[in-house]
């Protein structure tokens, strides 16, 4: 019988191939620091990012805070918020102050706020910085940082943009928030980025808590973008079946839930139906708006245009390098400022002025040697107009 070799003498070559099974993994005390560190460094690139922009927003609002503190104009709207604001009585079981508070929103902001118009402007002033900050962050991923600081001056150098932030926060929240709802819709349409239309949706649903004119706005972003998408596709890809409808939902469904939602309360509560709105709102206005279609709005819209340069420059610029998203964006305030202004919604040339500039700065520009020196000389027109005329 022969002997058993006491070693198997193979060579690698020669072995047969065992897999192992289960394969070989890393184990806890290598694997897990390596996961926690990548977990943790994931968290601070968050956190430093969310920190970097609430100093950015804080920084663009120290000069409006600075005006909201030394300002002794006229602060008829803000008085009339606080007004409304003082009948809110925060913990109690009787919400029949319901029926006073609409809108809601700057009303909310009004009774939670010290220091009566004081406090109301200098809430104005960190919402101006919010809205230069969102503008900033939209502008700076197409334009050189230069430039883009160059046209958010032509916009926050504005007197009206300032004035209207310490002077009259319901009406400067309404242009803050459809400011957002813009820019959100063009990173929607234009980027392909799903967060922008549900950030879209959220700015009009708060907008339509602030002024029922925000309701004509949340239905001018939903056409646009089912246009755009219609026209030039989602993000530069091709349109899924049922997109369209669905993007106009994100869009509409939050404005269109907060309004229903408020006249259940209002009736639930207090047994009324937008009694705060004292007759602005209904036949009636609608009615007289139409017989006086002709008269100021188109005036004042017009000399609103006029005074924003920025917006004809951008208008320009999408035609000109084909930019359809501007040419199909930027035509539609103006018309909608008309009707709301004709329809005797309380909107005024001020708000028209600015969101006219906000609607120019979030339309997606080229970064070229003409768009520079066009965009440029348009600010400085801009301001030009605003200190002069």
């Amino acid at each position: 019988m022969a002997s058993v070799p006491s070693r198997d003498t193979r060579t690698p070559q020669t072995a047969p191939f065992r897999p192992e099974w289960p394969p070989l993994t890393p184990s806890t005390i290598t694997g897990r620091p390596q996961r926690i560190k990548t977990e943790k460094s994931k968290k601070t690139t968050r956190r430093t990012g969310a920190t970097r922009g609430w100093m950015v927003w804080l920084a663009f609002s120290a000069p409006f805070v600075t005006l909201a503190l030394l300002y002794n104009g006229d602060v008829t709207a803000n008085a009339e918020t606080d007004r409304i604001g003082s009948y809110i009585r925060w913990g109690s079981d009787d919400l029949s102050f319901a029926s006073r508070l609409f809108p809601p929103l700057p009303a909310a902001v009004a009774g939670l706020t010290p220091f009566g118009t004081r406090g109301l402007g200098v809430a104005g002033a960190l919402l101006a910085g919010v809205v230069l900050g969102v503008l900033a962050e939209r502008l700076t991923k197409s334009l050189p940082v230069w430039l883009a600081g160059v046209l958010l001056a032509g916009l926050g150098a504005l007197p009206a943009f300032g004035v209207l932030a310490v002077s009259d926060f319901a009406g400067f929240a309404v242009v803050a928030l459809l400011s957002m709802g813009l820019a959100g819709m063009v990173r929607f349409v234009a980027d392909g980025d799903t967060g922008g239309g549900f950030a879209c949706g959220l700015a009009m649903g708060a907008a339509v808590m602030c002024d029922l004119s925000a309701v004509l706005f949340t239905i001018m972003l939903a056409v646009s973008c089912a246009l755009i998408i219609r026209l030039r596709g989602f993000g530069g890809a091709e349109v899924e079946p049922g997109l369209i409808r669905a993007s106009m939902l994100v869009i509409v469904f939050p404005a269109a839930t907060a309004l229903a939602g408020w006249s259940f309360l209002e009736w639930r509560f207090a047994g009324t139906f937008y009694q705060g709105l004292d007759g602005r709102w209904g036949p009636n206005v609608i009615t007289g708006g139409l017989a006086g279609l002709a008269a100021h709005p188109w005036r004042e819209l017009g000399e609103a245009v006029l005074r924003t340069p920025v917006f004809l420059a951008v208008l320009f610029l999408g035609v000109l390098h084909r930019r359809w998203i501007s040419v199909l964006l930027l035509p539609s305030p103006p018309l909608l400022f008309g009707l709301a202004v004709a329809l005797g919604l309380p909107l005024s040339p001020q708000e028209a002025l600015l969101v006219l500039g906000v609607t120019a700065l979030v339309a997606p520009m080229p970064a070229g040697r003409v768009t520079i020196v066009v965009l440029c000389v348009a600010v400085g027109a801009q301001l030009g107009l605003a200190w002069v005329w």
